[in-house]
Parts: structure tokens; C-alpha cells; sequence
């Protein structure tokens, strides 16, 4: 082993160059991918087989304002439409370029006749798959063993971190619960949108820093179809891609003494193509009207340390230990991990209102810098070892999953509905008018917004214009208290319970069921 040239630090051997993956190895990852898409199906199909004729299930699968804000975006597809205006904006403004992959759903589940929460969760587990794919092929850059690639791969699509204990040891529910940006298999439970982000984050990763030697075939079309999906669905992911680009040019002009050109090429075309859309989402939220105080009150502001550590959990003493040996190592593939993870630390630690959001992804260097460690130090070596390792640190996610299938084994109310709350809203879809305005309680104007085309005067609790004040209006109208003009003048309809509110004058009743009432106004 000898010096490394400048720095006086004995220089290790570079990681081993990645081997093509074989065709045994993805009839692997096929039967993994499939038990772990099982598992993120389980909600689902237990929502959709085992729901009792007296209740209707709203399509929620974990934070129900935020999936019936994605359903509601579908509805606009379906009508045909290809920019999203709000559902719970009282006032107009123009639509925007948002959510662009939901408007598309709308327009497939139209097509197709499906039901647009089918279509939703169809969609989520097919983005499940091409992630795992894409995980494991990534995962190949850094293992040239297939056994070393099976156990990275499993840390990384199904790990989470230490909240689990916390939770039941104390009953406190850390942010990490919270987060499923952060961990594949969160995502995949969960999101969509997510799951395809993480995919697309890895495809601009792979092509800005490829491995000592030439790119990989295909890069440049990665590189821009992942740089699109990044800006489009999450540009949180584009600047930890943009800070890790950019580290790796600064390495290589000072490795090479000269600029070099295809890097930066490559950062110029994710930045050429990340910009137009990053520059309309600010201009958006700024100048629209459907989104006045939308900047002072999503809030999602970085969790105090201790919780980022137990969002790394039982892999961070190896992840550290990697950390130091790709430090002195300094190969492409360790430079890559060791940039973001320092990316993603500078960019969580900002003072910005959304500073959480830069945790994107964050698990996945953490898992794949404690894999290197695990296998520099051989342990855990044998099947059984390994196989117990990552159960252990796959509990964070069990839990998860665990807690969004008792929502549907409990018939919890946040996710599912009564038969005669179904019925109204079905006679809101046949009668009501697209964008017509729902008067509704807080908990059901969020079925309203998931099932309809119509807007409600509270939706979203954090993205709902004025939330607070619109919250407590429309609480109190459901407990006799009379609702403000300016509120009451937007209303066309009002769903109501037996016995309801005071119905205002103006209004006549259009529909009754079981254990609710629509009214609708003269």
C-alpha cells in the first residue's frame, strides 16, 4: 500500500469495478421486488377486499390531506384538464404546471373507464418496481459480488430507522415517521410521486459522477429524463443532485489541472433543465392568488439532530465507519456517497422554512457507505446473519406499514367513510357543477376534495389559504355558530349530518342518506 500522491494518508485500494448484472441476479431481484411491492399493496387490498357494505373507503393509504389533494388532482384529468388549479382555494387564479404526472392519470383513468384510485395505486406500485430496479443497478456500482449486492440492496429498499423504539418505548412520535422522501420503502408505501423522484434521483447521481473510466451507455438520456422528473416532481432532489455535480467538478479541475468539460456539460443540462420549472413554482406560489399565504404556512423546517440520527438508526456507526475509508479510498463511487451525504447535511441545516425536504434520499448513501463497512469487516457473513440483520433494520418500516394496515383493519375513521356520506358525495359528482364550491366538516370536505371536481371551503390544513381561520369558521358553523358572509357567499352546496347546522337561508335540501344531507343553494 502506498502514499497517496499529495496528501501523505496511505491510499486503499479502489473499490472494485462494477461486473454487468447477470440474468440470475434479476430473476432475484424480481422474486425481492415482488414480496416487497406485496407489502406495499397490503393497505390497499385490505382496504379494497375487506371494507363492510356500510362504509366506503376514501383511497387514503397514510396522511389522508395530502392523498386526497393527489386524488382531487386526478378528478381535474379526468375532466380533461392539464394545468391544477387548487380544490380549496376560494379565490380564482390561473392553473399551474403542477402535478403534471396526476393530471396524466386523470386523463389514463378517463380513458380507460378505471376508477381513479385504482389507477393511483396501480401507478404506485409500478413506480415501486422500475425503483428497485433501478436501486439494485445502482447498487452494482459499488459490489462486484452478487451476495454483496443482494444484502446493500435490501438495506437500502427496505431500512428505516430507530423511531420505532422511541415510539414504543415512550409513545413519542419522532420526525422520521413523517418522512417518507427519506427511506425507498416508506415511499413506496406511500407515494407515487416519491417513488419515482428517488428513481430519478439516482438516474442523475449515476450519470453526473460516473464510475473512474467512461460513462455508462444510456447516461445522457437519464441524465435529462431524470433531471425533468426531479424539477417537475421534486426539486428538493435537484439541488442535492446540483451540490453533488458540482463537487464532482471541483475534484476532477483539481485532479486534472484543467477544466473538465463533459462534467460540467452535464451540470449545465441539469441545470437548463431543471431551471424553467423551478423559476414557475416560485412564480406560482408568489403571484398567485389561489396560493396567497401558502409560503408562511407550509412550514417543514429541519427536525432537531437527535432525530436525523434515528432516522439513520442502527446503521450509522457502519455508515461512519465508511465514511472514513472512502475518505481516504477517494474513488468516484466513494466521493459520490461522501458529497451527498455532505450535501444533504449543508442543505438540511439552512435556516429555510422547508429546510426537511432536503433529507431526500438521504437513506440511501447512509445504507450504502454501512454496506461497505459491513463487507471490508466480513460480518455479518453467513445467509443466517445477514437475513436477521436486515430484518432488524428493516422494524422502522414494518412499523410503518403495520400502522397504515390498522387504519384499514380498524375501519379508522380518517380514511374511510360512512355508506350515506358515499351516497352524497356520489349525488355531488351527478348533479354539481365542476369547481362549484362544497361546504362540508373539515374531515369529509377531504372525501369531497378525493372523489369530486369540486372545491371545498377547507381542505389541506396547512395549504388551505388561511387555514386556521377557514378551519375554525367552518368548525363552528357545524356547531351552530353562523358562517361569515364572505365564506357563506362561495358556498353552492352543503353537506350536512342528521341532525346538522342551522342550514342558512338561500339553501334547500337536494339529497338525503342515511346520515347525510345535501343542500344545495336556490
Amino acid at each position: 500500500m502506498t502514499a497517496r500522491p499529495g496528501t501523505g494518508l496511505p491510499a486503499e485500494p479502489a473499490a472494485p469495478s462494477p461486473r454487468r448484472v447477470e440474468r440470475r441476479e434479476w430473476a432475484w431481484l424480481a422474486a425481492a421486488s415482488a414480496l416487497i411491492l406485496a407489502a406495499a399493496a397490503l393497505p390497499w387490498l385490505w382496504a379494497v377486499l375487506r371494507t363492510p357494505a356500510s362504509l366506503h373507503w376514501g383511497g387514503f393509504i397514510w396522511y389522508p390531506p395530502d392523498d386526497s389533494l393527489l386524488l382531487s388532482t386526478l378528478w381535474e384529468g379526468v375532466r380533461g384538464h392539464w394545468l391544477h388549479r387548487p380544490p380549496y382555494a376560494l379565490a380564482d387564479g390561473p392553473g399551474a404546471f403542477f402535478y403534471p404526472e396526476y393530471l396524466l392519470l386523470g386523463h389514463v383513468s378517463a380513458g380507460t373507464r378505471l376508477d381513479p384510485v385504482t389507477v393511483l395505486h396501480l401507478t404506485r406500485l409500478a413506480c415501486g418496481a422500475l425503483l428497485l430496479a433501478t436501486l439494485y443497478a445502482f447498487v452494482a456500482r459499488f459490489h462486484a459480488k452478487p451476495r454483496q449486492r443482494r444484502f446493500a440492496f435490501l438495506l437500502c429498499a427496505t431500512g428505516a430507522g430507530l423511531g420505532w423504539v422511541v415510539l414504543l418505548a415512550t409513545g413519542v412520535r419522532s420526525t422520521e415517521l413523517s418522512m417518507p422522501e427519506t427511506f425507498p420503502c416508506f415511499a413506496m408505501l406511500v407515494s407515487l410521486h416519491l417513488t419515482l423522484a428517488l428513481a430519478a434521483q439516482l438516474w442523475v447521481l449515476d450519470a453526473l459522477v460516473p464510475e473512474d473510466g467512461a460513462p455508462p451507455r444510456g447516461s445522457w438520456g437519464r441524465l435529462v429524463a431524470g433531471a425533468l422528473v426531479l424539477a417537475i416532481v421534486q426539486p428538493f432532489g435537484t439541488a442535492i443532485a446540483g451540490a453533488v455535480g458540482g463537487a464532482w467538478v471541483a475534484v476532477r479541475w483539481a485532479r486534472e489541472r484543467r477544466p473538465p468539460r463533459d462534467s460540467l456539460l452535464r451540470l449545465l443540462v441539469l441545470a437548463a433543465a431543471s431551471l424553467p420549472f423551478v423559476l414557475h413554482e416560485i412564480a406560482t406560489i408568489a403571484l398567485n392568488p389561489a396560493y396567497a399565504g401558502w409560503r408562511e404556512q407550509v412550514r417543514t423546517p429541519a427536525p432537531p439532530a437527535w432525530q436525523l440520527v434515528l432516522a439513520a438508526g442502527l446503521l450509522l456507526p457502519f455508515a461512519l465507519a465508511g465514511a472514513v475509508r472512502a475518505a481516504r479510498r477517494r474513488s468516484a463511487n466513494d466521493l459520490l456517497l461522501l458529497a451527498w451525504l455532505a450535501a444533504t447535511a449543508v442543505l438540511v441545516a439552512l435556516p429555510w422554512y422547508q429546510g426537511r425536504r432536503f433529507d431526500f434520499a438521504a437513506y440511501v448513501p447512509v445504507a450504502l457507505l454501512a454496506a461497505i463497512a459491513l463487507e471490508r469487516a466480513r460480518g455479518p457473513d453467513t445467509g443466517l446473519e445477514r437475513g436477521l440483520f436486515v430484518t432488524f433494520n428493516a422494524l422502522g418500516s414494518v412499523l410503518v406499514l403495520g400502522a397504515s394496515l390498522m387504519l384499514m383493519v380498524r375501519h379508522d375513521r380518517t380514511v374511510f367513510m360512512s355508506r350515506g356520506e358515499w351516497d352524497a358525495i356520489r349525488f355531488l359528482r351527478a348533479h354539481a357543477r365542476e369547481r362549484e364550491v362544497v361546504l362540508a366538516p373539515p374531515a369529509a370536505s377531504l372525501f369531497v376534495m378525493a372523489s369530486t371536481p369540486l372545491r371545498v371551503v377547507h381542505g389541506h390544513p396547512a395549504e388551505t389559504p388561511r387555514a386556521a381561520e377557514t378551519r375554525a369558521a367552518v368548525a363552528g358553523f357545524y356547531r351552530g355558530a353562523p358562517l361569515p358572509d364572505t365564506l357563506l357567499a362561495r358556498v353552492d352546496w352543503i353537506v350536512a349530518g342528521a341532525p346538522g347546522p342551522v342550514i342558512p337561508a338561500g339553501f334547500e335540501r337536494a339529497f338525503a342518506a342515511g346520515d347525510a344531507e345535501v343542500y344545495r343553494r336556490r
